[in-house]
């Protein structure tokens, strides 16, 4: 994790950097939602580690071996480098990639839409996980007791990534690209079960 010594913003730029590098060497990507399918289970699978991390935290020593992520015993340094990675792969997963759903067979109209409000978004979410990676850096007693409560940066954070890339691929879902990479189907129908029981649509 070289990035994890990185603020922010070097480390989204850095995650970009590593993607525009990768395709100045292969060539563009030739399609892109498995990618962000990857990108998506990423960013959910880090979050619940953070909400086990603050159950621990608060007392519950039974689950001190039910980490994925981390153990136990380095969980602060894990979740200290929680925003770094996020922030890195925003760069390289998500922004770094819609170029290729070309591939995926999603019209270009809708591409330049996603790409747009994408980067709308993104200095606003870099500057949150800024703040997130300060306040757990240099509060952890406070903050690791906070994690899967909803009420510190890193949790706000990791909540706006995933609803960043959940959007994303809602805007996919409603285009219907005719040739999608991954298993992206089988996601739009359990996706769609989900936003049916909760009564959420796409933003």
């Amino acid at each position: 994790m070289f990035y994890s010594k990185l603020n922010a913003y070097d480390a989204y730029e850095s995650g970009l950097k590593t993607r525009l590098d990768q395709r100045a060497k292969c060539g563009s990507m030739p399609f892109a939602i498995y990618k962000l399918l990857e990108c998506h289970r990423d960013f959910t699978n880090r979050g619940r580690e953070l909400a086990r991390i603050g159950e621990y935290e608060r007392g519950n020593k039974a689950i001190m071996h039910s980490f994925a992520h981390c153990s136990y015993l380095d969980k602060s340094v894990w979740a200290k480098h929680l925003a770094a990675h996020n922030c890195f792969s925003l760069g390289r997963n998500l922004v770094g990639v819609l170029h290729g759903l070309a591939g995926d067979g999603v019209p270009a109209a809708v591409v330049q839409q996603i790409t747009h409000a994408v980067n709308r978004r993104i200095p606003e979410l870099l500057k949150l996980g800024e703040f997130s990676r300060v306040e757990t850096k240099t509060d952890w007693k406070r903050v690791g007791k906070l994690l899967g409560t909803g009420r510190c940066d890193l949790d706000e954070f990791s909540d706006q990534c995933i609803s960043l890339i959940e959007w994303v691929l809602d805007e996919l879902i409603a285009a219907k690209p005719s040739h999608p990479s991954g298993p992206f189907r089988s996601f739009a129908v359990e996706r769609q079960k989900s936003l049916g029981t909760t009564g959420r649509g796409s933003d």
